[in-house]
Order: C-alpha cells, then structure tokens, then sequence
C-alpha cells in the first residue's frame, strides 16, 4: 500500500468515527429529549429507561446524568443518584446543581458531612439557590448551630418569601436560641400569608413565652 492510499485511507476512517460519534450524539439527545417527554407525563420509569439509552450511546451526555440523577433521587436509589451527579461533576466540575443534587442525596443518607461539603460547594458556585440554604440550615439546625440556621434560613427567605416552611423553620431555630419575640414574628408572617404553622412549635412556643399569639 503505497503512502497516498495509506492517507487516504486513514482520513476516510477518521471521517467514518466522527460521523458515527455525531450520529450516536444525535440519538442520543433524542433519547434525552424523550425521557425528559416522559417526565412531563408522570412515566418515570419510561423517563429511566430512556436516560439509560442515551447515556449507553453518549458516555459523557452530562445532562443526561444529571437527569437520572435526579430521577433516582426521587425514587429513592441515593446511591445511583450520587454516582449520577459524581459522573456530572466529573464532566462539568462548575456544576451547582449536581453539588446540590448530592447533596441531597447524602443528606437522605444521613451522610451530614458530605452533604454540608456539597451544599457549601453548590452556594460557592451559585449563591440564589434557596432550597440549598434550606437544606443546609437543617443540618445546621439538627446540629444546635441555630445562628448558622436562622442565617441560611433567612437567606432562603429572601430568595423564596412565599414558602412557609422557611418561617416555621426558622422560627423554630428562634424558639430553641429562647428568642421568642422573633420566634413569634415568624409565627405572625405566616398567619399574614395564611400560611400553615408547626402546631407542635406554636404550643411549646406559647407555653415558654407566656404568650397566646
């Protein structure tokens, strides 16, 4: 085989592998697109088995992961969803919702630590997502850091002011730092917003302050 056929050759070879990786990324964002169709349908197994094909034809479809991630998150499987975001990370390290995602998922497995790190990282990267101040200052809460609590909470807060949980949660840290006056003004915000209030916290709330609202 002389050079010029040995060239030639060798292009028309590299030209077949680059098609062939196109087409597999094409089906592979068509599978994608697919299980994210499915999602929209409430058939989240039909949504898993169309992620798994899309990751089979595209190893490095970071969406695709994150994707099943979340929907092994939501089924239960932690461990699958922390490989799922880990392998995300792995493709796009400044990723703040695969860190949160994680996060959660390690804060479902009761594995704190690891969750604060990924919670910290997630803020680091992205500092308007509430629900990762949320799950951090619960952690925080559960551990009697209350200051660092109520800070994440409020911060929470500001970003989604709607969400009565934050003010339960919050109040709730008040209540155990014995500041009552701003326990009862979290109390009375969720009133005003009509609201449901931790019944449980209200009554120890008034028993400790000597207050009835």
């Amino acid at each position: 085989m002389n050079r010029t056929v040995l060239v030639a050759f060798t292009l028309l070879f590299s030209l077949c592998l680059v098609v062939g990786v196109a087409e597999a990324m094409t089906e592979a964002q068509a599978r994608y697109e697919e299980g994210k169709a499915f999602i929209g349908e409430g058939k989240v197994d039909e949504a898993m088995v169309a992620f798994d094909k899309a990751i089979a034809l595209a190893p490095d479809y970071m969406n695709a992961y994150f994707a099943r991630g979340t929907l092994y998150t939501n089924k239960g499987d932690f461990d699958g969803a922390i490989r799922d975001f880990t392998k995300t990370i792995e493709l796009r390290p400044d990723n703040d919702m695969a860190y949160g995602g994680r996060g959660l998922a390690y804060f479902s497995k009761k594995d704190f630590e690891k969750a604060l790190n990924d919670f910290d990282r997630a803020i680091v990267l992205n500092t308007e997502d509430w629900l990762v101040y949320y799950a951090r200052g619960t952690i925080y809460a559960m551990a009697g850091e209350y200051d660092r609590a109520i800070a994440d909470f409020s911060k929470a807060i500001d970003l989604q002011p709607d969400k009565d949980m934050l003010y339960n949660d919050r109040a709730a840290a008040y209540y155990m730092k014995k500041d009552y006056d701003a326990a009862w003004k979290d109390v009375n915000k969720i009133e005003e917003m009509f609201g449901n209030i931790n019944t449980n916290l209200l009554e120890k709330l008034k028993q400790a302050s000597g207050r009835k609202e």
